[in-house]
């Protein structure tokens, strides 16, 4: 096959492999937020802590 033919067999394959690994890192991230606003952990919505 032609080099153009695996770009196009090839990019919605990369693309769709991306948007599966962004969405699974940001329901990760929601889950790990809700789980510590369950548990009283972030009670005053800050990541950091001040000194």
């Amino acid at each position: 096959m032609a080099w153009w033919m695996w770009l196009l067999i090839g990019w919605p394959a990369v693309a769709f492999g991306a948007a599966v690994a962004i969405g699974r890192a940001i329901r990760m991230a929601e889950r790990r937020e809700h789980r510590r606003r369950r548990t009283g952990e972030d009670f005053d919505d800050a990541d950091w802590d001040v000194a």
